[in-house]
């Protein structure tokens, strides 16, 4: 039996987001998560991106997957892992155990995503599990969920120990995001010793949430922000749209009784709201894990629109500046149901997260501009008189906290960028004794065991995975795709395309590579169309002083070609576009 350990990530270490990490016990490879990472709304087209779940499974071949919780950069890959397992016919889809909200959230994911078409008649692969529950992974190992506070419900770190055959137990806390809120809430207090996990044993192991690693002090309870938020929407005479992260149930569910204690309509604007609201129904989470709705009754957008305007409120989607999301549109006047007007306030209950202040940026203007009073930021704190939005990740004296409890052998800071994973390091090197390893993604942490109760670190390694599945809106494909290439060029230098027949007739298209605009560049446009198709006539004539050619060499025909015309107009117009030639019926 093989006695070392080993942890490797394909996303979350050095970033946040895209959250996909695998430990190694022995033979045993435990995946944990598979999330995506949100593009930038300017990266030619591309919604999000997760890792490259093909090329790992040419290496593994794991028989489960484990998810701790139900944010989007945890769980939103799961149909994309599904579906790369499913493609391949010499393993079966892992298994894939879930809390049962992340577990209805993935299953409507995977039934709807149309870039997974395979991966839906594998639902069945999802396993709820309990809070509290023990999972066999295989016959010397077994993992605990353990219920944490995080910004969503039913979140989990997992406890892992590891049997030797002399007898010796190896133990794993992998933290996941989580923060400590001695609060009583309706599922009681759940802070610091659910992390007391292994009977008063040290871990061996910590792996930590490093997310907020470099701010002070502790994070805002939820419950200090609800009465900030009560005190925002009272101010308010006109219709009030409030703007938070759709997972956040507990939130949710204590706005909907607000605007029912506060005499105001209310209606939830956006798929995932609507979804997630409708789990949280079915599934019984209102009044176990989050407020009891006490009878708040939601309205349709069309009905909501007949109570007096100053008696409604929108909870939406769009906080962080979506392109496709209800606040983004109505900040456009482009949704179909809903229209900002002067009078109405918007509250961004949430925080930005790193990457979009340019799209949060835009939609704060575009409401502005609409004429609503928009709440954000520090303003809106103080205007509230105190904060608006809590976060789930733990501060700094939250996570020395839970170090010089465990007082672990060995400390992996995860989840945030290298500075995040560094400030978390340092955090755990003043509060204990233990080994800290910093490891971004695609390095491999190997360790050795020593004697019975000792670890030692053995080496690192660069892993081979450095492709990542980039999201379109209809289908994904790999970043080290030429394709990618090739919309980069175009965007970045326009489009030439040529097409020369057996007659030596040209069409020619050129498409974004001069400016339309003034004399100068009329006559350059000018020029270069007669230079191209100078240019053209020659290649043709070239071309039939070769002779004939085999239809196999005509795609090498038209890549010489292609390459030969991007020079030339470079040459004449200092751009580089993408270039297409081709040859018919020659």
């Amino acid at each position: 039996m093989i006695s070392n350990f080993q942890f490797w990530s394909l996303g979350g270490s050095g970033e946040v987001g895209m959250n996909s990490l695998f430990l190694h016990f022995g033979e045993t490879l435990v995946p944990i998560d598979a999330g995506i990472l949100f593009a930038d709304p300017n990266d030619f087209g591309i919604e999000s991106l997760h890792a490259d779940y093909v090329k790992l499974f040419e290496d593994h071949r794991p028989k489960f997957w484990l998810i701790t919780h139900a944010h989007e950069d945890h769980i939103g890959a799961v149909a994309a892992m599904i579906e790369a397992a499913a493609a391949r016919d010499d393993f079966e889809v892992p298994l894939i155990y879930a809390p049962l909200f992340a577990c209805e959230l993935i299953k409507e994911k995977v039934l709807d995503d149309p870039r997974t078409p395979r991966a839906r008649r594998f639902v069945d692969r999802l396993i709820p599990i309990e809070s509290g529950k023990v999972v066999r992974l295989a016959a010397d190992l077994n993992v605990r969920f353990i219920e944490i506070r995080h910004s969503t419900l039913q979140c989990h770190a997992l406890a892992f120990e590891w049997t030797h055959e002399s007898g010796a137990v190896t133990r794993v806390l992998h933290t996941s995001d989580f923060k400590l809120d001695e609060n009583t809430y309706e599922d009681g207090v759940i802070g610091l010793d659910a992390f007391d996990c292994f009977g008063g044993e040290s871990p061996d192991f910590l792996l930590i949430d490093s997310t907020n690693s470099e701010r002070d002090g502790h994070t805002v309870p939820e419950k200090t922000v609800i009465p900030n938020l009560r005190h925002l929407i009272e101010g308010e005479e006109g219709r009030v749209y409030v703007s938070l992260f759709s997972s956040n149930v507990y939130r949710m569910a204590a706005l909907l009784n607000m605007a029912k204690d506060l005499g105001r309509a209310v209606c939830l604007a956006g798929r995932s709201f609507n979804s997630v609201h409708r789990i949280a129904r079915d599934r019984g989470l209102y009044g176990g894990s989050c407020p009891d709705l006490r009878g708040a009754e939601l309205m349709a957008p069309e009905d909501i629109k007949r109570v007096e305007r100053g008696r409604q409120m929108v909870v939406c989607s769009g906080s962080q500046g979506e392109r496709r999301s209800v606040l983004m549109r109505m900040s456009q006047g482009q949704h179909p149901d809903f229209r900002v007007e002067p009078g109405d306030a918007v509250i961004l209950s949430s925080k930005m997260i790193p990457g979009n202040e340019k799209s949060i940026s835009r939609l704060i203007n575009g409401l502005l501009r609409q004429g609503a009073r928009v709440h954000w930021g520090d303003a809106a704190k103080e205007r509230a008189g105190g904060p608006i939005h809590g976060s789930g990740h733990a501060r700094r004296d939250e996570i020395r906290a839970v170090i010089e409890r465990l007082r672990p052998l060995h400390v992996i800071p995860v989840h945030g960028e290298l500075r995040q994973l560094m400030a978390c390091a340092e955090i755990a090197s003043e509060s204990c004794d233990a080994e800290v390893h910093v490891c971004e993604n695609l390095t491999r942490l190997d360790f050795e065991r020593h004697g019975r109760t000792s670890w030692v670190a053995s080496g690192r390694q660069t892993l081979p995975y450095e492709g990542r599945m980039l999201r379109f809106e209809t289908f994904s494909t790999c970043s080290l795709d030429p394709f990618l290439r090739v919309r980069k060029r175009a965007a970045q230098g326009g489009l030439v395309s040529l097409c020369i027949d057996s007659m030596g007739r040209s069409q020619l298209a050129c498409e974004g590579v001069l400016p339309s605009f003034g004399p100068a560049n009329e006559r350059l446009a000018i020029n270069l169309r007669e230079e191209i198709l100078d240019w053209a006539q020659r290649r043709y004539q070239g071309l039939v002083r070769e002779g004939a050619f085999q239809a196999s060499e005509r795609a090498r025909f038209e890549n010489e070609s292609a390459e030969e015309l991007s020079r030339l107009v470079r040459k004449i117009s200092g751009s580089r576009p993408f270039v297409i030639v081709h040859l018919v019926g020659l």
